[in-house]
Order: structure tokens, then sequence, then C-alpha cells
């Protein structure tokens, strides 16, 4: 597995640009879902100054094992998953919204 793992996957951007957006919420689908199983939950935010960040995990998994496997058969796709996120929210961040104004939003291994 190379490094960036999961950073050629798509990433859904909805709702306000996140230049003009005052809050974002990045959200992270679960296990066996993807992005069209996490994006319906935007109609629960009834605010027009959200953006939504929806990046897409390579094979639908974050990680290939359950969570409660060893931490060696997990890696080094936890590894990549967080960096994916980690990138995100610094490009969130340098379009100008706050850290402490974006939401992290996830459900099973997101």
């Amino acid at each position: 597995m190379s490094e960036n793992h999961h950073d050629q996957m798509p990433i859904e951007y909805l709702g306000m640009r996140l230049d003009l957006a005052e809050v974002a919420v990045l959200m992270l689908h679960g296990r066996g879902g993807g992005t069209e199983s996490i994006l319906p939950l935007i109609t629960h935010f009834p605010f027009d100054d959200v953006a939504f960040v929806a990046p897409e995990a390579r094979d639908k998994s974050w990680y290939p094992q359950p969570f409660t496997s060893s931490r060696q058969e997990n890696q080094p796709f936890v590894l990549a998953a967080l960096r994916r996120v980690g990138n995100l929210l610094n490009e969130i961040e340098e379009a100008g919204i706050p850290r402490e104004k974006t939401i992290l939003l996830g459900f099973s291994q997101g």
C-alpha cells in the first residue's frame, strides 16, 4: 500500500464554497458505505453558511480490519486515513475557516 492510499479518491464538496462559508463539516462515511451514505445528513444542518466536505475511502473502508484487531493489522491504512483527514482540515483552514468552526462528523469507521 502506498502512503497516499486514500489521497486519489474523490471528495464531495456541497453547501457553501469553503472560501465563503463560516463553518465546515468534514463528513467521514463508515465501513462499506461511501459519500452517498453520509451526505443525506446535511439536511439536519438548516444553515446557509456551511461547507460540507466528504472524502471517499478507497474500497469503502478507511482501514481493512475491525477496530478490535491489532494495530499492526490496520497499519499503514489508519495512518493514511489520518493523513487524509489532516490534509482536509488544513485545506479547510487555509480557505479561512478556523479549526474551532470545523465539525468532524462520522459513523462506524468515520
